[in-house]
């Protein structure tokens, strides 16, 4: 029996566009199938199309009252590049954090992402340190996704309620808030904005086979990557769009063709954005890898299987999600995860639905990057919600597919439409009071750091983490707290005493901050990133030491800092170290080191250099140190007129 084709848009006049909707399920037909809300007596409306921009806006007005909180103190607060207009061309040529310059930490960050940088700068040129403006931003920029994603998917699918339910569905799930409600983390929201784009663009190309097409694909795809470089998964999509979902009956070896072609013309905007990245990082990619490869591929089943889960139930949504890394692969932390995987993965293929499998690549696709980034993280940064921002588009979709294959099951009768009515209409309830209330979480940093240990109160890292919170705002007695609070919980956690060492020393207490010290390298034991605490509390006992003239017991530490884990920020503050020593030619060896493991933009590195080829009579690499250093360090530098003065005796 045909199915009426309420708002079947008029076919292009291109001979092609009848391959563009391929059928979906079971061979059903591709025209659109009865959904939610829809009946054959009410027709279709061009204005719903901008529901879920509404709704993006009303679920998020209330982070407009919010402060600013976690990395904003320093994007935002402290970045003096985002200070001045004529900063903007910095963007391109400098990381993120490029305005830390003389902490030797960031200068090794792997963040190449000049459109968020760009766009602080307009934003503190318009609003200055006013939050309210920030978030003004966000809640525009996610608006324009909720209204991308209807239009993708209407263009996808040519149905017209699906897309507005996955959009919808979209706009309000609780796990955008933290990409949507923190400043800093409009870097996804931003990507997405041009990755759905070019997205859009690709699905006309293939529909109509006009050129311009192509090259808007390729100029979105390109701004995304300037956003965030996790949209390097788009032509993964493409492509599988290409072999799977657009198929119709052409050959098998056309599809692949086709498939290749299209995805190869990704490459060039991405071998352009990757040598941007070079020249303004000095490297393809950074951070450490804390965690051994097999344990960190072992952990990737319940990472993901914790990413579903957020997106299934609107609960214990937080800055902190603590996943502990899975040590063997006969464990019950590995098999059960796949067990799990395993089964959504043969529901998908047993359903033969072609939309159903490009919503799973929808979310896995983008989910991607992150998964393959878990040996840089702590437990507790395993899974962050920001990445969940694209692969929800994925998950709501299949969430409509859903509730549209509901209402075409005949047994319930007439009841079809009502119940599926009210599914929809109770995920977008539940989903945006809860959204309500989390944007409250990201008020400031206090507020965000008591959901955490609200989430998670016998964890003594959410303890650790709301007492530097405590302790940022002078609060030193609650911050005290947190701390006795975390070591009751868990007495062989080294962390605590790494926290305790930090107050002290900013209290001028070294000896006790060394004894806290010592008693966490006592307590580092084995875990998969002790190593990275290890080599952090040696670092910190020999930085201490040096202070207080116990040069013995400094360089020990500096030196089994750089044995447990050889880095360059400890090369470079052995260095230090050596040259305040006097000892130079140990002193040029440790900072050619660190000069191997940093950006060659990093000034300091320059300074210290120049300073010991000077003193050594290297006379010609001392004037290029100094000179590199001079291009590099920002004016107000206080080392400037130094150089400029050793450089003049030269």
């Amino acid at each position: 029996m045909t199915k009426k084709s309420h708002g079947r848009r008029k076919p292009p006049a291109s001979p092609r566009s009848s391959s563009v909707v391929a059928s979906d399920v079971r061979g059903e037909a591709a025209g659109p199938a009865p959904s939610v809300a829809h009946s054959e007596s009410v027709r279709w409306r061009s204005i719903f199309s901008f529901l879920p921009s509404l709704l993006a806006f009303v679920i998020s007005a209330n982070t407009l009252w919010n402060g600013f909180a976690a990395d904003d103190s320093h994007q935002v607060l402290q970045n003096t590049l985002i200070k001045k207009l004529s900063n903007i061309p910095l963007a391109f040529t400098k990381s993120v954090w490029a305005f830390v310059t003389e902490d030797i930490v960031f200068s090794v960050d792997q963040y190449y992402r000049p459109l968020f940088s760009l766009l602080f700068t307009i934003n503190y040129a318009l609003f200055g340190t006013r939050a309210w403006g920030w978030h003004l931003v966000n809640i525009l920029i996610h608006a324009v996704v909720a209204w991308l994603v209807f239009i993708s998917v209407k263009e996808l699918t040519d149905r017209n309620w699906l897309a507005l339910m996955t959009a919808s569905l979209f706009a309000v799930h609780p796990a955008h808030v933290e990409s949507v409600a923190w400043v800093s983390g409009i870097t996804d929201p931003m990507m997405t904005v041009f990755m759905l784009a070019s997205f859009y663009f690709y699905i006309r190309y293939h529909r109509e086979r006009r050129g311009r097409f192509l090259w808007m694909m390729l100029g979105a795809y390109f701004l995304a990557l300037l956003c965030k470089e996790t949209a390097i998964a788009l032509p993964l999509i493409v492509g599988a769009c290409e072999m799977f979902y657009f198929r119709e009956a052409t050959p098998l070896k056309k599809r692949i063709v086709r498939a290749t072609t299209l995805s190869s013309l990704f490459l060039l905007p991405t071998l352009v954005d990757i040598l941007m990245r070079y020249g303004a990082l000095g490297r393809l990619v950074g951070g450490a890898r804390i965690i051994p490869f097999l344990v960190g591929l072992a952990t990737i089943p319940i990472a993901t299987v914790k990413y579903l889960a957020l997106m299934l139930l609107p609960v214990g949504y937080s800055y902190q999600h603590q996943t502990n890394f899975v040590l063997s692969i006969r464990s019950a932390q590995f098999f059960g995860p796949i067990v799990v995987l395993a089964t959504a993965a043969a529901c998908i293929w047993l359903s033969k639905s072609r939309l159903l499998g490009m919503a799973a690549l929808w979310f896995l696709a983008p989910l991607a990057p992150a998964l393959y980034a878990i040996r840089s993280f702590e437990p507790e940064n395993v899974v962050q919600e920001r990445y969940l921002y694209v692969p929800s588009i994925g998950f709501c979709l299949a969430i409509a597919l859903a509730v549209e294959w509901l209402v075409r099951r005949k047994p319930l009768g007439s009841f079809t439409r009502p119940l599926a009515l009210s599914i929809t209409l109770v995920l977008l309830a539940l989903w945006g009071v809860v959204s309500i209330r989390q944007n409250l979480v990201w008020d400031n940093d206090l507020s965000l750091y008591r959901n955490v240990v609200m989430n998670d109160p016998g964890r003594a890292t959410a303890h650790v983490a709301l007492a530097l919170s405590y302790q940022s705002a002078g609060r030193m007695r609650e911050a005290d707290n947190e701390i006795h609070t975390a070591i009751d919980l868990d007495p062989s956690d080294s962390r605590p005493y790494v926290t305790l060492a930090y107050f002290a020393n900013a209290l001028g207490k070294y000896n006790d901050a060394v004894g806290y010290l010592e008693r966490a390298a006592a307590l580092a034991g084995d875990r998969p990133y002790a190593k990275n605490d290890l080599a952090t509390v040696y670092l910190n006992i020999g930085l201490i030491s040096w202070q207080t003239k116990d040069y013995q017991r400094a360089e020990e530490n500096l030196q089994r800092s750089i044995e447990v884990w050889p880095r360059a920020v400890g090369w470079y503050h052995a260095g230090r170290f050596y040259f305040d020593r006097g000892r130079l030619d140990e002193a040029r060896a440790m900072f050619e080191l660190a000069a191997q493991h940093v950006p060659e933009t990093y000034p300091p590195i320059h300074l210290q250099l120049g300073r010991v080829y000077d003193l050594i009579g290297q006379k010609g690499q001392a004037k290029s140190e100094y000179e590199k250093f001079l291009n590099l360090a920002p004016p107000e530098s206080a080392n400037r007129s130094e150089v400029m003065a050793r450089l003049q005796n030269l």
